[in-house]
């Protein structure tokens, strides 16, 4: 799944690399996606299923 960042003030994103999750269904598809994607960044904006996959959007800075 790719993974956007988008600056806390505002402002175009950009990418931020990709995740690969793996889940038995899709209501724990979109709980872990999130779970690992909070444990990166400071916010997670939004996770998406599209036509083509799924796509994440992140805020701000990768946690250290």
């Amino acid at each position: 799944m790719p993974v956007f960042l988008q600056p806390a003030g505002g402002g175009l994103h950009a990418p931020a690399g990709a995740l690969e999750v793996e889940a038995t269904g899709h209501d724990e598809l979109l709980a872990m996606a999130r779970a690992l994607l909070a444990k990166r960044y400071r916010r997670v904006r939004s996770v998406s299923f599209t036509p083509s996959g799924m796509i994440a959007y992140v805020e701000d800075e990768v946690r250290s």
